[in-house]
């Protein structure tokens, strides 16, 4: 009989862990949606709070505001970097360190940012009343977003872990339960 414990028990754990990887799985990709659709929400904002404040300046082709907005601005959003361009694709102000030519750039408005180097970049047309200025492409750095993922994702696999850990107890009992009422009723 102890043969029969042993099956249920590893037949009913390899489930469970089934059950629970499929969880964990599909929990993580949900947690992973929303924290791109709040980069994507954190982008947006991002690129209509800098456009109001450039645009302006851009207009006038106030080099010095343009420089000093940019460097405020990235650094009090968190920016890791941030270029202004004219309409005509000439750089008017930026700070922080450019991204490699090969970096993927995403809109402000696209479903799907990619991270190049820690980096989110992102494009966006600097307008303002729908009158173009320019345009602007700002890297927000990931690794906030990576933390906060890692962190979930343990604390998921913590929770998982220790319901299967109490499930086997409680499995290890029942069986041992089970069991000894068939051994007794075979002798």
């Amino acid at each position: 009989m102890r043969s029969l414990r042993q099956k249920l028990l590893l037949a009913t754990i390899a489930v469970q862990v089934t059950v629970l990887l499929a969880l964990l799985l599909a929990g993580h990709r949900a947690m992973r949606e929303q924290l791109m659709a709040q980069v994507r929400d954190d982008a947006r904002s991002t690129q209509r709070l800098l456009a109001t404040a450039v645009a302006p300046h851009v207009a006038e082709r106030d080099y010095a505001a343009l420089r000093e907005i940019a460097q405020e601005s990235a650094a009090a959003i968190g920016l890791a970097y941030l270029v202004l361009y004219d309409l005509d694709g000439g750089p008017l102000a930026s700070t922080g360190p450019r991204p490699d030519a090969g970096a993927q750039v995403a809109r402000a408005d696209d479903e799907d940012f990619v991270a190049h180097d820690g980096v989110f970049h992102i494009a966006a047309p600097i307008s303002l009343g729908g009158q173009p200025y320019g345009r602007m492409q700002f890297g927000v750095p990931a690794e906030r977003l990576m933390a906060v993922e890692r962190r979930l994702l343990w604390q998921t696999i913590g929770i998982g872990g220790l319901g299967l850990a109490a499930s086997a107890l409680l499995l290890l009992l029942f069986t041992s339960v089970l069991t000894r009422g068939l051994r007794e009723l075979s002798t």
